[in-house]
């Protein structure tokens, strides 16, 4: 297990017949989910869109096909029977019970960042997920309910949380070939002592420190419309393929989630406000 990183989360501007669906909670559930599979495949088109104009191949990547990096960027969760509740009913239940223990493998997501300048610099969320091993779970953790372990993780950085809802579900997680899954996983809701909320995401396979970062991110890679990566096929192709209307889905960050499909693609408004910049001319700094 690990030690997570408190969020302050945004109330997602959604459709009413949404809202008529789906709870507070499993619509942020959904929505982090969907934002992480945007991120974890946006890596690879911005990639090779920089690969286009002149940035260096990674040597690991110099002998895998662009058709290949491609498909190897897919990623989809499948999230259902979903739970929510008050969060006091569960604290005495065995932590298992909610947070299944990693099987054979783990989907670990290694955070970082692109960059890329053309008269100005753009930086943009690229975590890399890849399988792992599982690593065992502690008798001692795996024992544990809920309130002890809860204490155990977040007592000293959040020693004033009270912890409110929950919402309990199960995540089958296809990536690369290989599916997991369906297992649970639980998100907890609550508030700091300044009233604001905290959400902390608990998920034993896919890497929660991964899915808390692509809550708070700034997701869609401006570079991909504002720059020269714009005319580049495999960038102008994806976003043309992926861009959503914000009539049709919540809009954040830069993207337009999808959530009943658990997807998000790029905001059609951020994609039409981006290619309208006029690019420089060459030798302009802009």
């Amino acid at each position: 297990m690990r030690l997570s990183a408190s969020l302050f989360v945004v109330i997602l501007i959604l459709p009413s017949c949404v809202f008529a669906q789906m709870t507070h909670e499993e619509i942020v559930v959904r929505s982090a989910y969907a934002k992480l599979g945007f991120a974890i495949e946006q890596v690879a088109v911005s990639q090779l869109a920089m690969e286009a104009v002149g940035v260096p191949t990674p040597k690991e990547l110099a002998s895998v096909s662009k058709e290949s990096r491609l498909a190897n960027s897919q990623i989809n969760f499948n999230l259902a029977d979903f739970e929510v509740g008050n969060a006091q009913d569960i604290l005495t239940r065995q932590v298992v019970d909610f947070i299944n223990p990693p099987q054979q493998e783990q989907l670990n997501i290694q955070l970082g960042r692109h960059s890329y300048h053309d008269g100005q610099e753009f930086q943009w969320f690229s975590p890399i997920a890849r399988w792992r091993p599982a690593t065992p779970v502690p008798p001692e953790v795996a024992s544990m309910n809920l309130r002890d372990f809860f204490q155990l993780q977040w007592q000293q950085q959040q020693p004033t949380s009270v912890w409110q809802t929950y919402a309990s579900y199960s995540v089958t997680v296809t990536y690369q070939g290989k599916t997991v899954g369906p297992y649970r996983a639980l998100f907890m809701f609550g508030h700091d002592a300044n009233g604001g909320e905290i959400v902390e995401p608990e998920d034993g396979t896919t890497d929660a420190i991964g899915i808390a970062a692509a809550m708070r991110e700034h997701l869609f890679a401006d570079a991909l419309v504002k720059t020269r990566l714009r005319d580049v096929p495999v960038a102008s192709n994806w976003i043309n393929a992926k861009q959503q209307d914000a009539q049709n889905c919540s809009e954040d960050q830069g993207v337009c989630c999808d959530l009943s499909h658990v997807r998000c693609g790029p905001s059609q408004s951020a994609v039409e406000k981006g290619r309208a910049i006029p690019l420089p001319k060459k030798g302009d700094p802009r």
